[in-house]
This record gives structure tokens, C-alpha cells and sequence, in this order.
């Protein structure tokens, strides 16, 4: 029972076994140690949990569960260091040697990890939205999940630094430092195989009238005119053209009679309002890439990431209004060249902007970028470019703490410490080291308990001349840096966002002359309007037939041919959008 003695009342480091996972930590019971313990190393690492092993002799009982505490010089009351189940038990050079890992509370974790996926920078092309591993969840995020080796609950810890300064009663020991190479070039390549469809609905009514000599829809013959007039649901030729609403009704009050020349006859011309609603879709396939690169200053080699986004089924973001379907309030379409937001749970074949749209502004303004002939310059295109950058920031920020020290010391001077601490010391003389503690290990024997911890650093801003500010904000040494949420406009028309200029366009909106021509302009779906017999037409037939009583003339209904633009696509526009990282990194925990 001598190593009972030695680790418990000289070291002050207790080990206890506890009947269940869920037992409270009370120190009056677990002040003390069960077990002789020959050996035992506590340690814990970064996105890891803790593991305790224990070395005691052959004839001890082991259980299920156990907690080490410590009790600090001058406390009264011992301090929890681990509390975990056991993993896996062996025996070695006649001793059991026993593996305990420590307790993860995973409802922590996934509330984190549901808080972090409803957030707006999440791109489901990446991860499923339903994969919440660490390193899918925070992928795009420069935090580290900390699980605590006593209570098992997970927090988020900054990769590169700490708020929480770790204050031993003595001085630790510098035992190494070392600086590796870290990325200094990084190249990003981002592939999408993706389906443009945009669909609309467009009136060609008021193009029918413009067609006409005085810019009316009027005929002599009216009943021929409704006999040709399109039907809802009638395709017209093969450009993808659809009928989804038809009306055709006299306007009493503009219609008029006339009395030919040198002829008693009256004849009647009639003059027609209606409407003429057609959908069209848009669907083509479409592969593209888009590459950028920035440089650091940290000393290291050049990588390449590339990521594949994948098949992706459409990018477009509103759909045009159409007057066969209800809304619902709070939906969205695209009518002309706005975007609304229905007030109100309706079914209308007359789109009535005050009684049931709004214009929605914002989606408005990027109006332009769901119809680009470019994945990247969507909205979603841009939240995946974007994702991309973020994620290439966090491998780039990882390997940019290459400046690495390892510390030792007593309990007294490093007992305690966890992942979450910062740490600083004198090294080299007159400067100030402070890292971010990256691992620490407990090792108790027969010759005593010493501490060691891990820390790292970013280069070369670990080396201070003063000590670090501590304080509720704190500038961070990187070199890649600042995302905002929101996207802002600069002056001169170029559209930002905080640390990544994008020049997708500079003072003009976007010469995707396709997109505009075709889809925001109406007119332009259709190349001409042909108008036979048309109401001069008629009269004038009318007329001659009225004085020449011997040739008979015969009336034609209004022919009208509508010759439309071919729905296909333009090639994908080239453009670049240069990324230039700053520095200065906020970054908010979730709860």
C-alpha cells in the first residue's frame, strides 16, 4: 500500500472509483484514493477527449467508472480533474493497466452543431445538412470543440487564441520550441456541374397591340379574330412556349361604326382588350470552374484545393408570377424586372401590385444575379464560392501555427490547465511567447507528478515586446481574415463583401446580354409580331369592294404570327473575382 500512500497524501493527486456516470463530485468522498496506483497519465488533445491510464497491482477491483481530483497547496477542498468510464483493461509486466476515456455529454455538441447549421454561411453543396461531425460542422469555422474532462460538456475554443489566461502559482519550465513550415501559397479551384432553368410568365398582349397601325387591337371581322385567338394550354410552335391564360373581350366604348365612301353600308370596328399570357422555361446544362489564390507571409509551401460541388439540379432563386397558381403570404416571384412579397393568401388572374404584392428590395437589387449565365455569379453560387474561401481559410489557419513550445512544470505551476487556457512566457529573454494550449499531460510515478503542455502559436506574431492585451476584444495575429455576414456596395457600383472584394461587375449591372434581353425585357422574348388584314387592311378592301360593284372582294381575318427568340443559352461569361485576405477575425460563439 506504499504507492497508496505516496500519490495521495504527499502528491495530493486522488484517484476514486463512483457507482454511476451521473454522480455528483463530493469531495468529502473522493478526496482520497481507492486504488494503489503504480503509474498514471492524464492527457487530452485538441478535438479529442480525455483519456486517463492507470497502472495498479493484479489483485485490485476495478469498476466502471472513476474520478481524479486534485488538491492544490493551501485548498482545503480538492479540485475534479477527469471524470470517464472504462474503455478497455490489459494487462502488462504483471500490472493492470486500465484505459478510461472521459464522458461526452453529446446533446452539447448537437446543439451547437444545429445552432452553427442554421446559420446563414452553411453551403449544403460541401456536407449534407444532416452530417454533424466536427469536421463537416466546422469546417468552414476557425474553432476547435473542447469537450470538458469533468462535466463532458462541449464549448467551442478559437484555433489561435484565448480570452482565458492560465495563471500558475510558479514558474514552468521551457523544455523546447520549434517552428515548422507552415502554407504559404494556397490556390482554390471550385468546379460546378449545375442545370440553369428559369421559367417566367410574360403578356404579349400589349406587343399585339403595338403590332397593329394604331396601336390598338381592332378588326372588321370579330369572330374570325376570336377563332384564331390562342386557347390557355396551346403550345405555340416549338420554342418551349406555353399559353397559361387567354381573354379576348370587345371594349364597347372604343369601338366605333363607320359609314364607307360612295356607299350607304355601315360597318362596325371592333376594338379588343385581353391578355395573352405565356410561360416559358429555360433549361440547359452547364459546367464551370472558378479559381483564385492569395499569398501569406508564413514561411511554407504552396497547396492546391480543389473541390467538386457536384451536380447541381437549378440555381435559379424566384420564379415569375403566374396566374394559374395560389400564393401564400411571404412568397416570392419575379414579375418584369422586380421581385414581390405577397401580402396576403390569394389566387388572382391579375397581378395587383398594393393589394397583394410589395416590391421586396433587397431581392430586387439582386435580381440580376439569379439569372446569370454564370453558377457563380447566382446567390448560391456565391454563398458556395464563398464557403470555399472560408473552409481554405480554417486548413490555412490550422498549419499557420507553426511556432510551437512545450512547457513543464509542478501541479502548482500548471495544474488545472485545459484546451480552452491561454498561455504566455518569457522566451527569449525580453520578449513575451503567448500560444494557445493545444494538449496537456498529467504523468504521476513513484518519483513524483510533473505537467506538461503544448502551445501554439501563429507566425511570426507570437513574439511580443509587451505582455498580451487582455480584455473583452482582442486583435488576432493572422494574415487571413475578416468575414462580415452581410454583403455591402462600394462606391463606384462594385458589389463587396468585408475581406473579399468581389469585381463581378464594376459601374454597369452585368453584359449577360442574354439574360436580359430574354428574361427581364419581354419585348425581347420575341423577335417580331406579323400582322396581316390587319383593321386599315380591311377597310380599305372594304372601300374598293363599296365602288367596284363588279369584282367581289373577300374580308380576311386578322393573321397573326408571333416569331419568338430560341430558348438556349449563351456560353457561361468569364470573370474574375480576385479575393484579397485582411486582417482582424470576429468570430462569435454559439451558446
Amino acid at each position: 500500500m506504499e504507492y497508496k500512500r505516496l500519490l495521495g497524501e504527499v502528491l495530493m493527486l486522488y484517484f476514486s472509483w463512483i457507482g454511476y456516470k451521473e454522480e455528483p463530485f463530493s469531495s468529502h468522498h473522493y478526496g482520497k484514493c481507492d486504488i494503489p496506483i503504480l503509474f498514471l497519465s492524464l492527457k487530452q488533445t485538441e478535438e479529442k477527449p480525455a483519456v486517463l491510464i492507470l497502472h495498479i497491482p493484479l489483485e485490485e477491483e476495478v469498476k466502471s467508472y472513476g474520478v481524479l481530483s486534485w488538491k492544490p497547496t493551501g485548498s482545503k477542498e480538492p479540485l475534479c480533474l477527469f471524470k470517464g468510464y472504462v474503455e478497455k483493461i490489459e494487462q502488462e509486466n504483471g500490472v493492470v493497466v486500465i484505459y478510461l476515456n472521459a464522458i461526452q455529454n453529446e446533446s452539447s455538441w448537437l446543439r451547437i452543431a444545429q445552432t452553427l447549421r442554421s446559420q446563414k454561411s452553411f453551403c449544403n453543396y460541401f456536407f449534407d445538412e444532416e452530417d454533424i461531425r466536427p469536421e463537416s460542422v466546422l469546417a468552414d469555422q476557425p474553432l476547435i470543440p473542447y469537450w470538458c474532462p469533468v462535466s463532458g460538456v462541449c464549448t467551442l475554443s478559437h484555433l489561435t487564441t484565448s480570452l482565458d489566461m492560465f495563471h500558475g502559482k510558479e514558474e514552468a519550465q521551457v523544455i523546447q520550441y520549434r517552428q515548422v513550415p507552415g502554407i504559404r501559397n494556397v490556390n482554390i479551384s471550385v468546379k460546378a456541374q449545375w442545370i440553369q432553368q428559369v421559367q417566367g410568365m410574360v403578356d404579349v398582349f400589349p406587343w399585339i397591340e403595338r403590332a397593329f397601325p394604331h396601336r390598338v387591337l381592332a378588326t372588321y371581322t370579330p369572330s374570325g379574330l376570336k377563332k384564331i385567338w390562342p386557347k390557355a394550354g396551346m403550345l405555340l410552335g416549338n420554342s418551349g412556349y406555353r399559353v397559361m391564360h387567354s381573354e379576348l373581350v370587345i371594349n364597347e366604348r372604343k369601338s366605333e361604326f363607320l359609314k364607307l365612301l360612295n356607299s350607304q353600308r355601315i360597318v362596325q370596328r371592333c376594338v379588343f382588350d385581353g391578355s395573352l399570357w405565356l410561360f416559358w422555361n429555360f433549361k440547359q446544362k452547364r459546367k464551370e470552374t472558378i479559381q483564385t489564390a492569395w499569398n501569406s507571409q508564413i514561411p511554407g509551401a504552396s497547396i492546391d484545393l480543389n473541390w467538386n460541388l457536384g451536380a447541381i439540379t437549378c440555381a435559379q432563386a424566384v420564379d415569375g408570377w403566374s396566374p394559374t397558381r395560389a400564393y401564400k403570404k411571404g412568397e416570392c416571384v419575379r414579375f418584369g424586372q422586380k421581385i414581390f412579397e405577397c401580402l396576403c393568401d390569394h389566387h388572382a388572374f391579375v397581378f395587383q401590385e398594393n393589394a397583394h404584392w410589395k416590391v421586396h428590395s433587397e431581392y430586387t437589387q439582386e435580381l440580376f444575379l439569379t439569372l446569370q449565365s454564370s453558377f457563380f455569379l447566382t446567390r448560391h453560387g456565391k454563398k458556395a464560392f464563398e464557403f470555399a474561401l472560408q473552409r481554405a481559410y480554417v486548413l490555412w489557419l490550422k498549419a499557420a501555427r507553426c511556432c510551437h513550445m512545450e512547457i513543464k512544470g509542478s501541479l502548482d505551476a500548471l495544474g488545472g490547465v485545459t484546451l480552452g487556457h491561454q498561455y504566455r512566457v518569457s522566451y527569449p529573454k525580453g520578449k513575451i511567447f503567448s500560444g494557445k494550449v493545444t494538449y496537456y499531460e498529467y504523468i504521476a510515478n513513484q518519483e513524483g507528478v510533473s505537467v506538461s503542455i503544448g502551445l501554439s502559436a501563429l507566425h511570426p506574431h507570437a513574439f511580443m515586446a509587451s505582455p498580451m492585451f487582455s480584455g473583452p476584444h482582442q486583435t488576432l495575429g493572422s494574415y487571413a481574415e475578416n468575414y462580415a455576414q452581410e454583403w455591402y456596395h462600394l462606391q463606384g457600383g462594385r458589389e463587396g463583401r468585408k475581406g473579399a472584394e468581389y469585381i463581378a461587375y464594376t459601374d454597369v449591372k452585368p453584359q449577360d446580354t442574354y439574360a436580359y434581353a430574354q428574361f427581364l425585357a419581354g419585348n425581347q422574348l420575341l423577335d417580331r409580331i406579323d400582322v396581316r388584314s390587319t383593321d386599315v387592311d380591311q377597310f380599305h378592301i372594304l372601300e374598293t369592294s363599296s365602288t367596284d360593284s363588279k369584282q367581289k372582294h373577300f374580308l380576311h381575318p386578322p393573321a397573326i404570327r408571333l416569331h419568338f427568340q430560341k430558348l438556349k443559352g449563351l456560353d457561361a461569361l468569364h470573370h474574375t473575382i480576385p479575393v484579397q485576405m485582411l486582417q482582424g477575425l470576429s468570430v462569435v460563439l454559439p451558446l
